[in-house]
């Protein structure tokens, strides 16, 4: 996890105007390949833990890598634990 797209400003903690970044190795994984992440919101008020912020798709493409997902916000993030 990053603040950054390329991965330079790793942590664990993020403040609310943060990208935040979750990269992750597909080397030798078959093109076509679906992958999907959901971003939870853990103990926000008005938040169920168990429904997702939001879910994003991504299809791997031939020769990718290493890939990533990004959410930002439009405005601050409320504080409070996440998980991905």
């Amino acid at each position: 996890m990053a603040t950054d797209m390329v991965g330079k400003h790793q942590t664990t903690i993020f403040s609310p105007t943060n990208h935040v970044y979750i990269f992750f190795d597909v080397k030798g994984i078959t093109a076509g390949a679906n992958f999907q992440s959901r971003w939870y919101g853990l103990d926000l008020a008005g938040q169920d833990p168990n429904t997702p912020l939001r879910t994003i798709d991504y299809t791997c493409q031939e020769g990718e890598r290493k890939l990533f997902f990004e959410l930002s916000s439009i405005g601050n993030w409320p504080v409070g634990n996440y998980k991905v």
